[in-house]
């Protein structure tokens, strides 16, 4: 029998310092099992003998006394008179159910008794109950067994003192023994980490140091998540992870290794790994095909050809490796489609699978008839441009020459490139701005595989337009109402005649006078120069001159001028087509009208008059695109023709004005 005693105090000095008899115990948490290491005895007592004859005497009489003598006696000859017990070497145990005793799981013992009476101390501290046994045919406490109530620490060197253990009736003696406990198992290697090509279904394991006998519980993460069942080898040397669903294709997974230590997740190590690459398809051609061409669908991994299987409608297929297969087209005709297509269920090598949601067909057409096309197209293409015929497939050439044919009709000749591509070389430079077509018709024949064309081709292209530009020179305007005599200035320069900006104020007629507000009265812009040329047209200090006076400044300057209104983009165009720069009025902000009156007649004006000298344009002169215009504030302008019209005709023939000067 057994009955125990559990001791329930911790003491403060990080040891168990225990008095048997007063029932204490300690309750720390749980800790990994050990293992005993090799342990020592102290110095024995040996048996009073005496002392036990008179103990038997009293409880039994004098009548039993030689019997007992003879028993015990027998009993001494058989177990020696080593009457304590224990074992070398190490033993595991384990943290919940066995026993920790002396030599194993620390138990003290002796065939006579043991006196009850003894301290405990542990160092480290850890948790322990003792349990008295009853083994004998005496019925005394002749074990008694120390027993950890929970986990030890591992890897933990620990010392337990019995301080006054004795026999029964014997002196009393301290008693010292050590044990260490296993070392928690490491994680010595990986068979994933950093690996490439992972199969899906690939089982993770983790090999540990040393058998794993409860001392950790390993668990893993990964990113992207996926969930595994656990299992220890049979040798407890290795954990193996196994997904409960596939991985993911073409993935990177990170995995984070954790010890479960009481229900905490610790971080041990992090690994990496990537999935086998789902294979991608790929064909060499699409169309034009004849039965000599090479005809290759590719695989971007190597193939497992047992279970790769290709469904066609051409002439059949064969592995050239692992990652290409070569299409028969020995039976294919002129102007056909045929369909390849890879069957769900393929994979590769390294056990990657073709999606079923991944592109796994093509179709290719066979060489069919013969069309063409023709470039360069589009507007602006310069006057000696050349254009080229593109067929689909070889053409015989004459077949082709006959059925080419330009309009407008213009003189030009044909230069081969190859039996696919032919050149029309104009003779002579095309005209500007001009239209033309480059016609194919039907009927071209192919050489060889193929169809003849049943329908024509046609590419029509725009050539440059002519660009015509006088030399004029250009100048900025050097007062803030400078404009007129700036513009006019840069025309007079294409003549040679060389003016300042102060000579034309001076020739136009310069007398600065203020705005009258009673009357609303000013100068007559007709006739000279309105206001302060450093003043403002909003606030009515300054305003400007318009044609007449211009003209008549150029005229005493030396060149010949003459006034228009209401002029259009032709007019303009044809004056620089004739070699005369044109001074035209329009305006550069605003355009609010702020008539006045001038000698008793009203004169009308507007904010933001300004002139300028338009000095190119581009296009036939009767309908030209656009213009080049020297701008005094602004700089030289490319304006279409009717920007140039719409700036000028903001106030009808008020704004429209122009000098030309030849």
């Amino acid at each position: 029998m057994s009955h125990k005693h559990k001791n329930k105090n911790k003491n403060k000095n990080n040891k168990n310092n225990k008095n048997y008899q007063n029932n204490q115990n300690h309750k720390n948490p749980k800790d990994p099992k050990p293992e005993i290491e090799q342990l020592s005895p102290s110095l024995f007592w040996r048996f009073g003998f005496g002392y036990f004859l008179r103990l038997i005497s009293r409880r039994l009489g004098l009548a039993l006394v030689g019997l007992m003598v003879l028993q015990l006696g027998l009993l001494a000859g058989i177990v020696g008179s080593n009457t304590w017990h224990y074992l070398e070497g190490q033993l595991e145990l384990s943290p919940v159910e066995a026993k920790l005793e002396i030599g194993q799981a620390l138990k003290i013992k002796s065939n006579f008794g043991l006196d009850q009476n003894f301290a405990v101390e542990t160092e480290p501290s850890f948790d322990y109950h003792l349990e008295l046994m009853h083994t004998g045919a005496l019925g005394l406490v002749d074990q008694i067994v120390l027993v950890p109530d929970g986990r030890l620490k591992t890897g933990t060197d620990y010392r337990v003192k019995l301080n006054g253990i004795a026999k029964k009736f014997g002196d009393k003696q301290d008693l010292e023994l050590g044990f260490r406990t296993q070392d928690a198992p490491e994680i010595e290697a990986v068979d994933f980490d950093q690996a490439s090509n992972v199969k899906l279904d690939q089982t993770l394991t983790l090999k540990l140091t040393e058998p794993n006998n409860d001392l950790s519980d390993f668990q893993i993460k990964t990113q992207p998540e996926i969930q595994f069942d656990k299992i220890l080898s049979q040798d407890k040397t290795e954990v193996k992870f196994v997904p409960k669903q596939e991985y993911r294709q073409t993935t990177e997974y990170g995995v984070e290794v954790f010890d479960n230590y009481k229900d905490q997740l610790k971080p041990v190590k992090q690994y990496k790994f990537q999935t086998v690459r789902e294979p991608k398809l790929s064909i060499n051609q699409t169309e034009s095909l004849n039965p000599n061409s090479n005809l290759v669908l590719s695989f971007s991994e190597p193939m497992n050809q047992q279970e790769t299987t290709i469904q066609t409608n051409l002439g059949g297929y064969s592995w050239l490796d692992a990652q290409n297969i070569k299409l028969d087209l020995s039976g294919i005709t002129p102007g056909n489609s045929y369909d390849i297509e890879v069957m769900t269920g393929a994979r590769t090598e390294a056990g990657g699978r073709l999606e079923a949601e991944s592109p796994r067909s093509f179709r290719v057409r066979s060489v069919g008839e013969a069309y063409a096309s023709i470039s360069p197209g589009g507007y602006g293409l310069p006057i000696n441009s050349r254009f080229r015929v593109d067929f689909s497939q070889a053409v015989d050439r004459a077949s082709a020459e006959s059925r080419i044919s330009v309009a407008p009709s213009f003189d030009y000749h044909l230069e081969w490139a190859s039996d696919s591509t032919v050149l029309v070389v104009p003779n002579t430079s095309l005209g500007y701005g001009s239209e033309y077509r480059v016609v194919v018709g039907a009927g071209v024949v192919n050489l060889g595989f193929g169809l003849p064309s049943s329908s024509g081709f046609t590419g029509s292209f725009v050539t440059e337009e002519r660009v015509t530009i006088l030399g004029v020179p250009f100048f900025y305007q050097t007062m803030p109402l400078s404009c007129e005599s700036a513009a006019l200035k840069m025309a007079l320069a294409y003549r040679g005649i060389s003016a300042t900006e102060n000579q034309i104020m001076s020739l136009v007629g310069y007398n600065p006078k203020q705005w009258q507000v009673d009357g609303n009265q000013w100068d007559d812009p007709y006739q000279m120069f309105v206001g302060d040329v450093m003043g403002s047209q909003s606030a009515k200090t300054g305003y400007g001159v318009y044609a007449p006076p211009i003209a008549a400044a150029a005229q005493a300057l030396g060149a010949n001028s003459s006034v228009h209104y209401g002029v259009s983009a032709s007019f303009i165009a044809n004056q620089i087509a004739n070699n005369n720069p044109v001074v035209i009025w329009g305006y550069s902000y605003s355009g609010q009208r702020i008539d006045w009156n001038a000698n008793g007649s009203a004169v009308g004006a507007y904010i933001g008059e300004h002139a300028r000298t338009v000095i190119g344009f581009r296009g036939n002169p009767d309908n030209p695109t656009s213009f080049i215009i020297n701008d005094p504030v602004s700089g030289q302008l490319n304006w279409t023709a009717a920007q140039l019209m719409a700036n000028m005709n903001i106030h009808g023939n008020l704004s429209n004005q122009a000098v030309v000067v030849y």
